[in-house]
Protein backbone atom coordinates (compact mmCIF):
# COMPACT_ATOMS: atom_id res chain seq x y z
CA UNK A 1 0.00 0.00 0.00
CA UNK A 2 1.78 3.43 -1.48
CA UNK A 3 1.74 6.34 0.95
CA UNK A 4 2.39 10.05 0.22
CA UNK A 5 4.67 11.81 2.99
CA UNK A 6 5.08 15.73 2.02
CA UNK A 7 7.72 16.60 4.13
CA UNK A 8 11.46 15.14 4.93
CA UNK A 9 11.83 16.77 8.44
CA UNK A 10 11.87 15.39 11.32
CA UNK A 11 8.02 13.95 11.67
CA UNK A 12 8.24 13.59 8.09
CA UNK A 13 10.93 10.88 8.11
CA UNK A 14 9.77 9.48 11.45
CA UNK A 15 6.58 8.29 9.66
CA UNK A 16 8.16 7.16 6.67
CA UNK A 17 10.03 4.75 8.66
CA UNK A 18 7.21 3.71 10.94
CA UNK A 19 5.31 3.26 7.88
CA UNK A 20 7.85 1.04 6.34
CA UNK A 21 8.25 -0.80 9.38
CA UNK A 22 4.48 -1.89 9.19
CA UNK A 23 4.86 -3.17 5.78
CA UNK A 24 3.51 -0.08 3.84
CA UNK A 25 5.48 1.51 0.75
CA UNK A 26 5.96 5.09 1.98
CA UNK A 27 7.02 8.23 -0.81
CA UNK A 28 8.33 11.34 0.49
CA UNK A 29 8.25 14.36 -0.98
CA UNK A 30 10.85 17.24 -0.74
CA UNK A 31 12.02 20.27 -2.49
CA UNK A 32 15.61 20.08 -1.00
CA UNK A 33 17.78 18.64 -3.15
CA UNK A 34 20.31 18.01 -1.02
CA UNK A 35 18.10 15.75 0.77
CA UNK A 36 16.63 14.36 -1.88
CA UNK A 37 20.14 12.92 -3.27
CA UNK A 38 20.67 12.07 0.20
CA UNK A 39 17.68 9.90 0.31
CA UNK A 40 17.55 8.74 -3.21
CA UNK A 41 21.84 7.83 -2.93
CA UNK A 42 22.10 6.46 0.20
CA UNK A 43 20.00 5.31 3.50
CA UNK A 44 18.70 6.84 6.75
CA UNK A 45 20.18 5.75 9.79
CA UNK A 46 18.34 5.41 12.99
CA UNK A 47 18.68 5.76 16.81
CA UNK A 48 16.11 5.68 19.35
CA UNK A 49 12.61 3.65 19.50
CA UNK A 50 13.40 2.53 15.68
CA UNK A 51 17.29 1.72 15.54
CA UNK A 52 17.82 0.78 11.89
CA UNK A 53 19.16 1.37 8.44
CA UNK A 54 16.09 2.54 5.96
CA UNK A 55 15.92 3.22 2.20
CA UNK A 56 13.12 5.52 1.46
CA UNK A 57 11.66 6.23 -2.03
CA UNK A 58 11.79 10.03 -2.25
CA UNK A 59 10.66 12.52 -5.41
CA UNK A 60 10.89 16.64 -5.96
CA UNK A 61 7.61 16.08 -7.95
CA UNK A 62 4.52 16.04 -6.15
CA UNK A 63 2.53 14.58 -8.89
CA UNK A 64 5.08 11.41 -8.95
CA UNK A 65 4.49 11.34 -5.34
CA UNK A 66 0.85 11.35 -5.39
CA UNK A 67 0.05 9.33 -8.02
CA UNK A 68 -1.72 5.40 -6.58
CA UNK A 69 -1.17 6.78 -2.98
CA UNK A 70 -3.91 5.23 -0.80
CA UNK A 71 -3.18 8.15 1.67
CA UNK A 72 -1.25 11.10 1.72
CA UNK A 73 0.43 12.05 5.63
CA UNK A 74 1.26 15.69 5.51
CA UNK A 75 3.85 16.85 8.00
CA UNK A 76 4.32 20.48 6.77
CA UNK A 77 4.51 23.18 9.18
CA UNK A 78 1.26 24.60 9.24
CA UNK A 79 2.00 27.90 7.70
CA UNK A 80 3.32 25.85 4.48
CA UNK A 81 -0.40 23.93 4.56
CA UNK A 82 -2.41 26.15 2.23
CA UNK A 83 0.16 25.26 -0.54
CA UNK A 84 0.27 22.27 -0.49
CA UNK A 85 -3.73 21.41 -0.09
CA UNK A 86 -4.26 23.84 -3.37
CA UNK A 87 -1.23 22.12 -5.09
CA UNK A 88 -3.15 18.56 -4.51
CA UNK A 89 -6.70 19.77 -5.35
CA UNK A 90 -4.78 21.32 -8.97
CA UNK A 91 -3.54 17.63 -8.91
CA UNK A 92 -6.94 16.13 -8.70
CA UNK A 93 -8.51 17.85 -11.57
CA UNK A 94 -6.78 14.66 -13.62
CA UNK A 95 -7.04 11.98 -11.51
CA UNK A 96 -10.69 10.15 -9.83
CA UNK A 97 -8.97 7.91 -7.21
CA UNK A 98 -10.33 8.35 -3.77
CA UNK A 99 -8.09 11.35 -2.01
CA UNK A 100 -7.50 10.52 2.30
CA UNK A 101 -5.95 13.29 3.78
CA UNK A 102 -4.03 12.74 7.07
CA UNK A 103 -2.42 16.07 9.03
CA UNK A 104 0.12 15.43 11.82
CA UNK A 105 -0.10 17.82 14.29
CA UNK A 106 -3.20 19.56 12.59
CA UNK A 107 -3.19 23.31 14.03
CA UNK A 108 -6.11 23.84 11.60
CA UNK A 109 -4.90 22.06 8.80
CA UNK A 110 -8.49 20.45 8.25
CA UNK A 111 -9.94 23.45 9.11
CA UNK A 112 -7.63 24.88 5.71
CA UNK A 113 -8.05 22.06 3.52
CA UNK A 114 -12.21 21.90 4.22
CA UNK A 115 -12.10 25.49 2.99
CA UNK A 116 -9.78 25.12 0.33
CA UNK A 117 -11.98 21.84 -1.20
CA UNK A 118 -15.22 23.46 -0.54
CA UNK A 119 -15.79 23.80 -4.30
CA UNK A 120 -17.50 20.25 -4.92
CA UNK A 121 -16.69 21.02 -8.95
CA UNK A 122 -13.03 20.10 -8.38
CA UNK A 123 -13.40 17.27 -6.21
CA UNK A 124 -16.27 15.29 -5.14
CA UNK A 125 -17.35 15.36 -1.74
CA UNK A 126 -17.47 11.51 -2.18
CA UNK A 127 -14.09 11.30 -3.44
CA UNK A 128 -12.45 12.79 -0.18
CA UNK A 129 -11.32 12.43 3.55
CA UNK A 130 -9.78 15.11 6.00
CA UNK A 131 -8.36 14.21 9.25
CA UNK A 132 -5.54 15.84 11.74
CA UNK A 133 -4.31 14.64 15.32
CA UNK A 134 -4.01 16.95 17.68
CA UNK A 135 -0.36 16.49 18.33
CA UNK A 136 2.84 15.07 16.78
CA UNK A 137 2.84 11.13 16.85
CA UNK A 138 6.48 11.18 17.01
CA UNK A 139 9.19 12.85 18.83
CA UNK A 140 12.32 13.21 16.38
CA UNK A 141 15.81 15.09 16.01
CA UNK A 142 17.20 14.93 12.29
CA UNK A 143 20.90 15.26 11.56
CA UNK A 144 21.63 16.52 8.48
CA UNK A 145 23.40 19.17 6.69
CA UNK A 146 23.53 18.52 2.94
CA UNK A 147 27.27 19.29 3.06
CA UNK A 148 29.47 16.43 4.98
CA UNK A 149 31.26 13.78 2.39
CA UNK A 150 28.63 11.01 3.03
CA UNK A 151 25.56 13.31 3.01
CA UNK A 152 23.82 11.14 4.89
CA UNK A 153 21.06 11.22 7.48
CA UNK A 154 20.74 10.40 10.81
CA UNK A 155 17.77 10.40 12.66
CA UNK A 156 16.93 9.63 16.69
CA UNK A 157 13.19 8.47 17.03
CA UNK A 158 12.98 9.76 20.94
CA UNK A 159 9.48 8.59 20.77
CA UNK A 160 6.24 7.01 19.59
CA UNK A 161 3.05 8.69 21.19
CA UNK A 162 1.17 5.00 22.62
CA UNK A 163 -1.70 7.51 22.33
CA UNK A 164 -3.57 9.56 19.63
CA UNK A 165 -5.96 11.87 19.18
CA UNK A 166 -7.99 12.05 15.67
CA UNK A 167 -10.75 14.23 14.02
CA UNK A 168 -12.32 13.74 10.75
CA UNK A 169 -13.53 17.03 8.70
CA UNK A 170 -14.96 14.88 6.40
CA UNK A 171 -15.23 11.13 6.25
CA UNK A 172 -16.05 9.41 3.17
CA UNK A 173 -13.31 6.47 3.81
CA UNK A 174 -15.58 3.46 2.77
CA UNK A 175 -12.60 1.17 3.24
CA UNK A 176 -11.27 2.98 6.38
CA UNK A 177 -8.18 2.95 4.60
CA UNK A 178 -6.84 5.65 7.48
CA UNK A 179 -8.89 4.04 10.41
CA UNK A 180 -7.00 0.52 9.52
CA UNK A 181 -3.50 2.32 9.57
CA UNK A 182 -4.26 4.51 12.32
CA UNK A 183 -5.18 1.34 14.74
CA UNK A 184 -2.40 -0.58 13.41
CA UNK A 185 0.54 2.39 14.64
CA UNK A 186 -0.55 3.54 17.35
CA UNK A 187 -1.84 1.09 20.89
CA UNK A 188 -4.29 3.95 21.75
CA UNK A 189 -6.54 6.15 19.07
CA UNK A 190 -8.96 8.64 20.14
CA UNK A 191 -11.45 9.82 17.61
CA UNK A 192 -12.27 13.58 18.26
CA UNK A 193 -16.13 14.47 17.87
CA UNK A 194 -15.03 17.70 15.54
CA UNK A 195 -12.06 19.26 13.91
CA UNK A 196 -12.00 21.76 16.68
CA UNK A 197 -10.99 19.64 19.47
CA UNK A 198 -8.18 18.81 17.80
CA UNK A 199 -6.94 21.56 16.64
CA UNK A 200 -7.62 23.57 20.22
CA UNK A 201 -5.74 20.56 22.07
CA UNK A 202 -2.94 20.90 19.90
CA UNK A 203 -0.06 20.59 22.65
CA UNK A 204 2.78 22.20 21.22
CA UNK A 205 1.47 26.47 20.90
CA UNK A 206 0.47 26.51 24.33
CA UNK A 207 3.76 25.56 25.61
CA UNK A 208 5.99 26.68 23.04
CA UNK A 209 5.12 30.07 23.09
CA UNK A 210 5.15 31.34 26.24
CA UNK A 211 8.38 29.33 27.29
CA UNK A 212 10.00 30.69 24.14
CA UNK A 213 9.04 34.35 24.99
CA UNK A 214 10.21 34.21 28.26
CA UNK A 215 13.61 32.56 27.67
CA UNK A 216 14.47 34.81 24.65
CA UNK A 217 17.68 36.05 25.66
CA UNK A 218 18.70 32.74 25.56
CA UNK A 219 17.17 32.16 22.11
CA UNK A 220 18.56 35.20 20.89
CA UNK A 221 22.32 34.71 21.79
CA UNK A 222 22.24 30.84 20.72
CA UNK A 223 22.42 29.16 23.89
CA UNK A 224 22.49 25.29 24.65
CA UNK A 225 19.62 24.55 26.77
CA UNK A 226 17.25 22.23 27.71
CA UNK A 227 13.87 23.78 27.14
CA UNK A 228 11.47 21.73 29.03
CA UNK A 229 13.79 20.91 32.16
CA UNK A 230 16.23 24.01 32.73
CA UNK A 231 13.16 27.04 30.83
CA UNK A 232 10.26 25.36 32.81
CA UNK A 233 9.09 26.92 36.01
CA UNK A 234 6.40 26.14 38.73
CA UNK A 235 5.59 30.09 37.37
CA UNK A 236 5.76 28.91 33.85
CA UNK A 237 2.89 26.10 34.26
CA UNK A 238 1.05 28.82 35.53
CA UNK A 239 0.65 30.50 32.91
CA UNK A 240 0.22 27.17 30.80
CA UNK A 241 -2.51 26.93 32.57
CA UNK A 242 -4.35 30.13 31.91
CA UNK A 243 -3.88 29.01 28.20
CA UNK A 244 -5.12 26.01 28.76
CA UNK A 245 -8.47 26.98 30.02
CA UNK A 246 -9.38 29.77 27.67
CA UNK A 247 -8.86 27.34 24.97
CA UNK A 248 -10.95 24.87 26.84
CA UNK A 249 -13.59 27.73 27.42
CA UNK A 250 -13.31 28.14 23.87
CA UNK A 251 -14.05 24.47 23.10
CA UNK A 252 -17.41 24.79 25.43
CA UNK A 253 -18.43 27.95 23.20
CA UNK A 254 -18.00 25.44 20.01
CA UNK A 255 -19.58 22.50 21.86
CA UNK A 256 -16.59 20.49 21.32
CA UNK A 257 -15.15 18.16 23.86
CA UNK A 258 -11.31 18.97 25.92
CA UNK A 259 -8.98 17.54 27.14
CA UNK A 260 -6.92 19.61 29.71
CA UNK A 261 -3.13 19.50 28.74
CA UNK A 262 -1.88 18.01 31.60
CA UNK A 263 -4.06 15.10 31.44
CA UNK A 264 -3.36 14.92 27.39
CA UNK A 265 0.37 14.86 27.56
CA UNK A 266 0.03 11.39 30.46
CA UNK A 267 -2.16 9.72 28.00
CA UNK A 268 0.56 9.86 25.04
CA UNK A 269 2.70 8.76 27.68
CA UNK A 270 0.79 6.48 29.49
CA UNK A 271 1.58 8.53 33.01
CA UNK A 272 -0.23 9.70 35.60
CA UNK A 273 1.99 12.80 36.99
CA UNK A 274 0.00 15.80 38.73
CA UNK A 275 1.92 18.51 37.03
CA UNK A 276 3.64 19.57 33.91
CA UNK A 277 6.41 20.47 35.71
CA UNK A 278 6.84 16.77 37.23
CA UNK A 279 6.33 15.37 33.16
CA UNK A 280 8.65 17.18 31.63
CA UNK A 281 11.44 16.39 34.37
CA UNK A 282 10.45 12.95 34.72
CA UNK A 283 10.07 11.96 30.89
CA UNK A 284 13.34 11.89 29.36
CA UNK A 285 11.31 12.56 25.81
CA UNK A 286 10.60 16.33 27.34
CA UNK A 287 13.53 16.54 29.82
CA UNK A 288 16.49 16.13 26.63
CA UNK A 289 14.44 18.35 24.30
CA UNK A 290 16.98 21.35 23.28
CA UNK A 291 15.25 24.93 22.93
CA UNK A 292 15.86 26.90 20.14
CA UNK A 293 18.82 28.80 19.09
CA UNK A 294 16.77 31.43 16.65
CA UNK A 295 13.70 33.13 16.20
CA UNK A 296 12.94 31.40 12.94
CA UNK A 297 12.20 27.82 14.84
CA UNK A 298 8.47 26.78 14.17
CA UNK A 299 8.09 27.06 17.89
CA UNK A 300 7.66 30.73 17.06
CA UNK A 301 6.91 31.00 13.71
CA UNK A 302 4.48 28.37 13.90
CA UNK A 303 3.01 28.09 16.73
CA UNK A 304 2.04 31.52 17.60
CA UNK A 305 0.04 32.12 13.64
CA UNK A 306 -1.51 28.54 13.89
CA UNK A 307 -1.51 28.37 17.89
CA UNK A 308 -2.00 30.90 19.20
CA UNK A 309 -3.48 33.41 16.96
CA UNK A 310 -6.45 31.64 16.05
CA UNK A 311 -7.27 30.90 19.90
CA UNK A 312 -7.29 35.12 19.81
CA UNK A 313 -9.31 35.30 16.54
CA UNK A 314 -11.82 32.68 17.68
CA UNK A 315 -12.48 34.55 21.01
CA UNK A 316 -13.26 37.30 18.96
CA UNK A 317 -15.69 35.58 16.88
CA UNK A 318 -17.53 33.99 19.87
CA UNK A 319 -16.98 36.77 21.74
CA UNK A 320 -15.13 34.52 24.71
CA UNK A 321 -12.29 36.18 26.91
CA UNK A 322 -8.74 35.20 25.85
CA UNK A 323 -6.87 37.79 28.03
CA UNK A 324 -3.72 35.65 28.45
CA UNK A 325 -3.65 34.73 24.50
CA UNK A 326 -4.24 38.13 23.25
CA UNK A 327 -1.53 39.45 25.49
CA UNK A 328 0.74 36.82 24.42
CA UNK A 329 0.17 37.62 21.17
CA UNK A 330 1.17 41.30 21.34
CA UNK A 331 3.89 40.91 23.30
CA UNK A 332 4.89 39.16 20.24
CA UNK A 333 4.34 41.29 17.52
CA UNK A 334 5.73 43.98 19.48
CA UNK A 335 8.83 42.20 20.23
CA UNK A 336 8.99 40.84 16.53
CA UNK A 337 7.63 44.37 14.81
CA UNK A 338 5.63 42.33 12.65
CA UNK A 339 2.00 40.65 13.00
CA UNK A 340 0.92 37.08 12.66
CA UNK A 341 -1.24 35.73 10.18
CA UNK A 342 -2.69 32.57 10.55
CA UNK A 343 -6.43 30.31 9.71
CA UNK A 344 -8.83 32.85 7.97
CA UNK A 345 -11.74 32.37 9.81
CA UNK A 346 -14.91 32.07 8.38
CA UNK A 347 -18.18 31.63 10.28
CA UNK A 348 -20.42 29.58 7.79
CA UNK A 349 -17.52 27.50 7.82
CA UNK A 350 -16.94 27.46 11.33
CA UNK A 351 -20.65 26.49 11.61
CA UNK A 352 -20.43 23.69 9.76
CA UNK A 353 -17.36 21.93 11.12
CA UNK A 354 -18.82 22.14 14.67
CA UNK A 355 -20.98 19.11 13.50
CA UNK A 356 -18.89 15.81 13.21
CA UNK A 357 -17.73 14.82 9.83
CA UNK A 358 -19.10 17.88 7.87
CA UNK A 359 -20.81 17.29 4.42
CA UNK A 360 -19.08 19.67 1.35
CA UNK A 361 -22.08 18.94 -0.45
Amino acid sequence: MKVAILSAGNTGLAAALHLQSLGYDPMVYTRDEAKLAALRDGSIVSAGSMEGIWNIDASNELDEVLSNADFIVICTWANAHNDIFERIRDWARTHVDPIRIIIFNGNWGAYEAFQTFSDGQVIQPSRLTIAETAGMPYVAELSFDGKSSDNGISLEIKGIKTSIEVSYAIDHDDANILRKFLHRAYREVHHCDTVFTSSLMAPNPIIHAPLCLLNMTKIEMGSDYRILSEGFTERMENLVRHIDNERHALADALGSSYTPIVKQLNSFWGSDYGTLLQLFQSNSVYSTLHGPKDVRHRFIQEDLPYGIKPIVDLGRLLNVPVTACSALLTLYEDYLGRPFNGPIFNKSIVDKLRQPSANLS
